[in-house]
């Protein structure tokens, strides 16, 4: 005969079997950084900033993703502007996860940027919004004019 103790733990235990992901297949993914940068080394963004020169000539999107059971896939979509120009997907295989794609920029592409990090389902994650500036446009970041 079960005792009033080994009745809950049970039922806790199977509440806790049952719930939010284990039945619904639900996930918690949450973007914890998203950074425009020059390179990535070691698993890191190098060269982290919202303004670049036109002749910098290839952009990093680092994120960092936290909150995955499972292996899924997220997508960085880059936009120049409201135009689509490129849309790669990543593996996310653990729970803090950090991956990045690359875009090879033209110079004649100055303007306003961003990527979007979109989930499997096609919900936007989070974005991050960016400027590519003429060389000689007095508003360029030193340290991205030179590409240091």
């Amino acid at each position: 005969m079960m005792n009033k103790f080994n009745i809950i733990f049970l039922l806790n235990f199977f509440l806790y079997l049952f719930s939010g992901s284990a039945i619904f297949g639900q996930v918690s993914l949450k973007v914890e950084q998203i950074a425009i940068a020059l390179s990535v080394e070691d698993r890191q963004p190098v060269g982290v900033s919202d303004v670049f020169a036109d002749t910098v000539g290839a952009l990093y999107c680092f994120t960092e993703i936290r909150g995955m059971g499972e292996s899924t896939t997220v997508s960085q979509v880059w936009y120049y502007g409201e135009k689509r120009m490129a849309e790669v997907k990543l593996n996310v295989r653990g729970y803090r996860w950090r991956t990045w794609s690359t875009k090879i920029m033209q110079v004649e592409w100055t303007g306003d940027w961003r990527v979007d990090v979109v989930s499997e389902d096609g919900k936007i994650l989070k974005s991050k919004r960016f400027r590519i500036v003429a060389t000689d446009d007095s508003i360029a970041a030193p340290d991205t004019v030179t590409n240091q």
